[in-house]
């Protein structure tokens, strides 16, 4: 299990796929980084993919603030700023 953890919130994830350009897959509401089972398997022969359980959602905890678009543009830049692939 994979998490980054910053600016006080946790967000589970999931590095698969080579050491190209990576895609970065995000679920709608009542979603988890699962939503994309089907389609990462076909991605990842060509790209690196990275699934993410959004905050409240899967493995992510929620934290104070609530999601929200705002919330979720901060994340997302959040984590393609931090995340370094193992």
């Amino acid at each position: 299990m994979a998490f980054m953890t910053k600016h006080g919130f946790r967000l589970y994830y999931e590095d698969t796929g080579g050491h190209a350009a990576a895609v970065l897959f995000l679920h709608g509401a009542g979603g988890n980084h699962l939503s994309w089972w089907q389609q990462v398997p076909v991605f990842a022969e060509e790209y690196r993919c990275v699934t993410v359980d959004q905050r409240g959602f899967g493995q992510s905890p929620e934290a104070a603030g609530g999601p929200g678009p705002d919330v979720v543009n901060r994340e997302v830049g959040a984590f393609l700023k931090g995340h370094r692939p193992s």
